[in-house]
């Protein structure tokens, strides 16, 4: 399974078969969008790995 599959399809806590990195957020009120946030920021560097870092377009996918 591809990473932005585990991203978007493994909501019940299922670790991947492979390397992974443990990511927790605590003390917040909105912890379900922080997380939300995190991965959507993710998912949009996986889809765009191909863009140079200092490419412009950076700042309008990741305001």
């Amino acid at each position: 399974m591809s990473e932005q599959r585990n991203i978007q399809y493994n909501l019940k806590g299922e670790k991947p078969s492979r390397g992974y990195q443990i990511v927790r957020v605590r003390n917040t009120a909105n912890a379900k969008e922080v997380l939300d946030n995190f991965k959507n920021s993710v998912l949009t560097i996986l889809k765009n790995k191909n863009l140079s870092d200092e490419d412009l377009k950076w700042e309008q996918l990741l305001p």
